[in-house]
């Protein structure tokens, strides 16, 4: 199964949480709640009638494109972890599940001039 996001930017990396004096540590941002609610939408309207249990367990494979060099061709100081982590809880969060299910993760940073990040979900089987 293939989903697809587009979106003109990715929230910065900055702006994904906020640290709360509480119990519960880390917040996501208004901004950031507003990017899940999107991929929430949109992950549940490219799975149609499919079934996401049937992928289980899962191979996932996750491509970012955008611009991840600079002018003069050095990489960008763009952090991918927190976008990555992001994307999966998001996904996941679509179908009441957790990332455990994931036994093989390949992650690739591909240079476009589009934003957009690609997720393939497969089974391991």
């Amino acid at each position: 199964m293939k989903l697809v996001y587009n979106y003109d930017a990715w929230i910065s990396v900055n702006k994904l949480y906020y640290l709360r004096q509480s119990q519960y540590g880390k917040q996501l941002t208004v901004e950031a709640r507003n990017l899940r609610a999107r991929v929430i939408n949109d992950t549940i309207e490219q799975m149609h009638d499919r079934d996401f249990a049937k992928c289980l367990p899962m191979n996932v494979c996750i491509k970012f494109y955008g611009g991840w060099y600079g002018k003069n061709t050095a990489p960008k100081r763009k952090d991918i972890d927190n976008p990555l982590k992001f994307i999966i809880d998001s996904i996941f969060k679509a179908f009441d599940m957790d990332d455990r299910y994931i036994f093989n993760l390949c992650v690739h940073k591909i240079e476009s001039e589009e934003t957009k990040c690609e997720v393939i979900i497969e089974n391991c089987n």
